[in-house]
């Protein structure tokens, strides 16, 4: 049976760091390895660029540039293949810019044999392909809904073009149709991610199992060391010139802190997985007390990569000033469908202020030079006014949850704001959005018994006002 061959380029300007690399691949079993070799930046990138490689190792030092920067640019420039960073020594800043950056690991070459090596290939390739096949189902997912709502859009048009005396019916149909169509995509979405949370959750788990006892392994070694240096303090000069080789001292102290490293890594997917979980709540459709706030960070976590600074477009930076808040009665899935369908709204408008023109729409003129998205929280007493009645002995104050999200964008014109929370109304351009998002945001709050309110001025942003009772009314 033939090998899997892999195509990987080293890029290190130092020869004699490029032969040890080389030596160290060419000791993996199990694949056929092609090695190619590259010591200068500019042409480095280039090559990278052609993206014909699997894996791409990258030296830290390259003369005057370094590889986190090679990295950075080849990832801006669309580079989607597994880029390890190699250096001399650890340091852990290094190692925190080159995981932000986007690198697959984080080598240290101290440190660095043909197992390790291999594994860091073999676990970046596994991780890169699930990337792949997580953003092809997204796609299709897109996709799927995109031609689910051009249908239903036709049919609601031909709906349209009827008799006057059918209006009512129509408008009964579309509240239909956007039921049915929020709860189809939310399923999908729903189970894409709670599928994605349980396939991250098996490798992050066989890390939770392995490294406590690793830990345990280095530690009995080290205390063998110990052992063979207090009763042979003399070694060899051969044993004493290979322990200055490998720098023993530095080896043992940092090789604790380098398996605390790994399970603070584990420790962080472990959050992202259950953040999934808790976001998805696939298993809880009736009403539950919880944490408002913990959905809240879920969703914005969900909608990390939106908020992140892409080329052309700043970050968007996320305001929090949180109450104090009880525990809340309230369909958790819905109500996180809510915060994502506001929060993406929001998204959407400061992007859209940064690429309008200015003569094309002067509501975009003057786009925020730090695009902002205000999340406020806070409990106060609300008048609920029993429907039967509008005595005063029926107005009685509740406890009601204030939610605010605001943003500082180009906010909604005046045509628009009487018909925004209507189905199938949107502001933005065709294919872009399906007008569904407000109109279920306003029957979930008004399913919890609550209100949904705009407030937007143009030129200086939007903010929508959510408030419901902490317990619900029976």
């Amino acid at each position: 049976m033939d090998k899997e061959l892999i195509k990987i380029l080293l890029v290190d300007d130092d020869e004699d760091d490029y032969i040890i690399t080389s030596d160290l691949l060419e000791e993996i079993r199990g694949w056929q390895i092609e090695i190619d070799w590259m010591g200068n930046y500019d042409l480095a990138l280039e090559i990278i660029l052609q993206q014909k490689h699997d894996v791409y190792l990258l030296d830290y030092r390259l003369g005057e540039r370094n590889g986190l920067e090679l990295l950075r640019k080849a990832i801006d420039k669309g580079c989607k293949a597994p880029m390890i960073l190699l250096t001399g020594q650890n340091d852990r800043q290094i190692d925190i810019e080159a995981m932000n950056a986007g690198a697959a690991d984080y080598l240290v070459k101290a440190s660095m044999d043909s197992l390790l090596l291999e594994r860091s290939i073999r676990y970046s390739l596994a991780a890169n392909a699930h990337q792949a096949e997580l953003a092809k189902a997204n796609e299709e997912l897109e996709i799927r809904v995109e031609q689910r709502t051009k249908e239903l859009t036709k049919a609601n048009d031909r709906l349209i073009e009827k008799a006057n005396e059918l209006e009512n019916t129509i408008e009964e149909l579309q509240q239909t149709q956007a039921q049915l169509i929020q709860t189809e995509k939310m399923s999908g979405l729903g189970q894409l991610v709670a599928g994605v949370a349980h396939e991250i959750n098996n490798p992050v788990s066989f890390l939770y199992g392995n490294i406590p006892h690793a830990k345990e392994y280095v530690r009995d070694l080290l205390e063998l060391l110990e052992l063979y240096q207090k009763y042979y303090p003399e070694p060899m000069a051969e044993i004493e010139d290979k322990a200055e080789d490998i720098e023993l001292n530095f080896i043992a102290q940092d090789l604790p802190r380098l398996l605390d490293s790994m399970k603070v890594g584990a420790d962080r997917i472990g959050a992202i997985v259950n953040s999934l979980r808790n976001f998805s709540r696939l298993d809880e459709a009736e009403m539950k007390p919880v944490d408002i706030h913990e959905g809240i960070e879920n969703t914005l976590m969900i909608l990390q990569s939106r908020l992140n600074a892409k080329p052309g477009h700043p970050e968007i930076k996320v305001k929090k000033e949180y109450g104090s808040l009880p525990e809340v009665t309230c369909y958790p899935g819905n109500l996180n469908q809510v915060f994502i369908n506001l929060l993406l709204n929001a998204i959407d408008a400061l992007e859209a202020a940064r690429k309008k023109p200015a003569i094309e729409n002067s509501n975009y003129c003057c786009f925020p030079a730090v695009p902002t998205i205000t999340i406020i929280t806070k409990i106060a007493d609300k008048k609920n006014i029993a429907k039967e009645t509008n005595s005063q002995e029926n107005i009685t104050p509740i406890p009601h949850v204030f939610v605010r999200i605001a943003d500082n964008g180009p906010g909604i014109p005046e045509d628009a704001r009487a018909k925004i929370f209507d189905p199938f109304f949107t502001t933005k351009a065709p294919g872009k959005g399906t007008g569904l998002g407000l109109s279920i945001c306003y029957q979930i709050i008004e399913k919890h018994g609550g209100t949904i309110e705009v407030n937007t001025q143009l030129g200086e942003g939007t903010e929508f006002v959510i408030s419901f009772p902490v317990e619900r009314p029976i």
